[in-house]
């Protein structure tokens, strides 16, 4: 009886691992993917605008 209670506590974690790995693993895709692509292109704005500003002021 003792190892049937063991093999269900064992079980138990397995799922509750389970659970937070596809939990973790909806946060970042649906919400942090957003977040970091988002910052990505706001990033390659800023540097494309440095880029042609600079231009500006080397052709003028």
């Amino acid at each position: 009886m003792d190892t049937l209670r063991e093999l269900a506590e064992l079980w138990n974690l397995g799922l509750l691992v389970a659970v937070f790995g596809i939990l973790g693993w909806f946060v970042y895709s649906v919400f942090l993917r957003k977040f970091i692509r988002a910052r990505r292109i706001a990033n390659l704005r800023f540097k494309r605008m440095a880029r042609e500003r600079t231009e500006e002021r080397l052709n003028h």
